[in-house]
């Protein structure tokens, strides 16, 4: 999870040390590409959660990890006390993880910092529905900031012990 590497080691000092010796992370597979345009996923996740010179920063790893990380330990603590395994605790913690880290893409803690006019236009479809029997154009709609294609958002995968879960 090449650039996420960090962020990593907080998970696993988090919950792994604290619960068993499994490394659990969360974030964007290396090999995840764009759809439209193949470029990796990772490079523009990066950007996002750090921001560039034009792109302000949206830290949506880091606030999922802010929110949610008291619940992961929780998660872990309870499926043990239920009788589950610690690889089926690892499992659900992984699982959480990327609920919660797409929570964060769509803003659920907080909104984004809108897109810039140029790319907001990019990423507005019209809503359309049939009336007479003809098209007609009812509105318009934009995905939240940290959504176009959704690749950023469907690539986010865990793994536990560098085995990738999807």
């Amino acid at each position: 999870m090449a650039d996420f590497a960090r962020l990593a080691k907080l998970i696993q000092v988090r919950i792994g040390e604290k619960y068993n010796n499994a490394l659990i992370e969360a974030g964007i597979p290396d090999n995840a590409t764009n759809k439209v345009s193949d470029m990796p996923v990772a490079m523009y996740a990066m950007a996002n959660e750090f921001g560039t010179d034009k792109i302000p920063a949206r830290p949506f790893m880091r606030t999922a990890f802010a929110h949610c990380s008291n619940g992961w330990a929780k998660i872990y603590t309870n499926a043990l006390s239920l009788g589950y395994s610690q690889d089926e605790a690892n499992l659900l913690i992984g699982s959480q993880m990327v609920q919660d880290i797409q929570k964060s893409i769509k803003g659920a803690f907080g909104q984004w910092t809108a897109n810039a006019p140029r790319t907001l236009a990019q990423k507005t479809v019209e809503v359309t529905e049939i009336r007479d029997g003809k098209q007609t154009i009812v509105g318009s709609t934009a995905n939240p900031p940290l959504i176009h294609h959704s690749d950023m958002y469907d690539s986010i995968s865990f793994y536990i012990n560098g085995e990738l879960f999807h």
